[in-house]
Parts: C-alpha cells; sequence; structure tokens
C-alpha cells in the first residue's frame, strides 16, 4: 500500500485505515452509478 513504508511500524494501522477508507467510498461510488444507470 502507498504511504505504508513512510510510517513507523507502530503507526501503521492509520495509513491502512484510510486507504480502506478510500477504497470503500471508490466502491460506493461505482456502487451508485452503476444503481442510476451511468446517468449523470
Amino acid at each position: 500500500m502507498i504511504g505504508t513504508g513512510i510510517v513507523p511500524q507502530d503507526c501503521f494501522g492509520i495509513p491502512e485505515r484510510f486507504s480502506v477508507i478510500a477504497a470503500t467510498g471508490f466502491n460506493a461510488v461505482l456502487g451508485i452509478y452503476l444503481f442510476k444507470g451511468f446517468e449523470i
């Protein structure tokens, strides 16, 4: 994952949570577009 090598091992969970939140948000946006039929 990007950014996990920057922080020390003790704080590894913080950038991991941000990347999980970003992936979940991206999936939510894609789900909304699929549900609406890709209409803008």
